[in-house]
């Protein structure tokens, strides 16, 4: 019903890291990288910067994680709420 981008975006926001957020969610480091290059490419904009360090979100990213997570949440009520 949403993007799994969104997972994947929200992971690395709350890790600060691909490979942590790859191992939360089971899958690979490069499953997530394209995930969220994927959505970067849908946004027209970067939402991490990258380093050797880790990922920090860019202002703009900083702006939309917040309501990724709404969207997910919304999503997952709306389903629920059709399955009863």
């Amino acid at each position: 019903m949403y993007s799994h981008q969104l997972d994947a975006f929200i992971k690395v926001a709350e890790t600060g890291s691909f490979s942590k957020a790859a191992e939360q969610l089971y899958v690979s480091a490069p499953a997530i990288i394209q995930q969220v290059k994927l959505l970067e490419g849908r946004c027209g904009f970067r939402l991490f910067e990258r380093s050797n360090h880790g990922a920090k979100l860019t202002p703009a990213g900083q702006s939309l994680v917040q309501d990724a997570k709404t969207i997910v949440r919304l999503a997952q009520d709306a389903l629920t709420k059709a399955a009863q």
